[in-house]
């Protein structure tokens, strides 16, 4: 049993900073009891609330600071970088919805909200509840009046209370609605239940979890379905067609005259999976990978294909080392366990059929791209390979090169990255090597290899005039 050890006096009580960050460093949490324990976790959360504050004060200067290199000068533009989420999502390894949050996050807090980034720095109020009242503050002005004081806005930018960094965010603002509330006695914004019921009914969407071979083969369906109704003209957006065509193919509505608003295209959905040579030798077990949702076992992945091989076009990958050696139509006889004529990347000579003359790939350049990369190939970037755009890597207005090793998959959001937000790629001998506005450097590596050694990657750093590492990712 460990001596307990006293608490430094006035610790409840001590500011966040480089002070109270010092003694909790000191301190030896096996020696606390549990009075204590608390004690110094109220302390502790105090100090993250300070880090987090400054966290926001970095992504705040970032997003008004120009494109730039290592030596730059410290210049700050009064227009906002507008891909300064993207440099955030890269450096910290988060989604690119997670990176531009914490932009947006900052720039409310800071220059509209002064007072709650005030209470955030000095540990009363923390991180999620900033994010939540800057969250309401912006539907907020969205929904108010044209003519409205939004001067005001900056002037008094947030009425406090007291225990508001002690209280927990409401299950109203938080949770699920049960439907229209009445405005709370004593008074109300007129017709706030009605702009809820608006903002809820324009924000409905449909998602999906990795889960098994159906419900990848379902929402893709459901996908299929909504994006033919789209490009008919569908003023809506992706996720409320999606939503709508879920609602009324489970109410028994045929979705061509009541979930769609053009006639549809063809709404057979396409699942691309994934399998290694060895696997389909039977030489090994390792599992199948279905792009987009994640492994599958063998046996799991023979069984669905039989049962989905009527209603869904499957696709196959095989795979040597990481890289596909072949891609096509899985048949209704493969489904079968049963011979099957397939479409092979691979030419004659062994080598793979890479050639094109003109600017757009080939259908079997497309579909070997796809199986290939299987996501966005930025930093982090999760979007399936089938739902991004196939861009070349060299600019194909200067290099007239369309072939497998100068394209690659990009979602439109990192593929105007690229064009517009002057970040630069190559392929390298690694993966997909990205250099960003303010120099920072970052190799995406292949699907299903061995990061390079330290020796591997300085060499190659050393080849291209690198003097410093990039950073490598998935």
């Amino acid at each position: 049993m460990s001596e307990m050890v006293q608490l430094p006096e006035g610790l409840s009580d001590m500011p966040p900073g480089p002070r109270l960050a010092r003694l909790l460093s000191t301190l030896d949490p096996s020696r606390l009891n549990g009075w204590q324990l608390v004690e110094v976790l109220t302390a502790q959360n105090r100090q993250v609330c300070y880090e987090q504050a400054r966290l926001l004060v970095l992504a705040r200067e970032l997003a008004y600071t120009p494109p730039d290199g290592q030596d730059a000068a410290p210049v700050r533009d009064l227009g906002q970088e507008p891909d300064a989420g993207s440099e955030v999502a890269f450096a910290l390894t988060w989604t690119e919805y997670a990176g531009g949050a914490l932009v947006d996050t900052a720039i409310a807090c800071l220059d509209r909200l002064p007072a709650l980034h005030r209470e955030l720095l000095a540990g009363r109020i923390d991180l999620p509840k900033v994010r939540l009242i800057t969250r309401v503050g912006r539907s907020r002005r969205r929904a108010r009046r044209p003519g409205a004081d939004r001067p005001a806005a900056r002037a008094a930018p947030v009425h406090h209370h007291p225990t508001a960094g002690h209280a927990a965010p409401s299950p109203a603002a938080t949770g699920p609605r049960r439907g229209p509330q009445a405005p709370p006695a004593g008074g109300g914004r007129p017709g706030g239940g009605a702009l809820r019921v608006h903002r809820d009914q324009h924000l409905r969407r449909v998602g999906q979890q990795p889960a098994v071979a159906k419900a990848a083969a379902a929402y893709n369906h459901l996908d299929a379905i909504a994006r033919a109704t789209k490009a008919g003209g569908d003023a809506r957006t992706l996720d409320q067609i999606r939503a709508d065509v879920f609602t009324d193919l489970l109410t028994g509505i045929d979705p061509t005259t009541a979930g769609t608003a053009t006639a549809p295209a063809a709404r057979t959905s396409v699942i691309q999976l994934q399998i290694g040579l060895p696997t389909l030798a039977l030489l090994c077990e390792e599992p199948g990978d279905i792009s987009g949702f994640g492994p599958v076992l063998a046996d799991i992945a023979r069984q669905t294909t039989a049962q989905l091989a009527t209603t869904a076009a499957w696709r196959f990958t095989v795979t040597d080392h990481g890289l596909p050696i072949a891609e096509g139509p899985l048949s209704r006889a493969a489904a079968n366990l049963a011979a099957t004529t397939t479409h092979l990347i691979v030419g004659p000579d062994g080598r793979l059929r890479t050639d094109r003359a003109g600017y757009r790939p080939t259908a079997a350049q497309d579909a070997y791209v796809k199986a290939r990369d299987r996501t966005c190939r930025a930093p982090g970037c999760t979007r399936r390979a089938q739902r991004c755009d196939i861009d070349h890597t060299h600019d194909w207005c200067y290099s007239h090169d369309t072939t497998i090793d100068n394209l690659c998959c990009l979602c439109r959001r990192h593929h105007r990255a690229k064009h517009v937000g002057m970040h630069k790629i190559r392929r390298g001998a690694h993966g997909m090597d990205w250099t960003t506005p303010h120099g920072h450097r970052y190799t995406v590596l292949y699907h299903d290899t061995a990061p390079p050694s330290q020796l591997e990657r300085g060499f190659m750093d050393h080849i291209h005039g690198h003097t410093t590492p990039s950073q490598l990712r998935r």
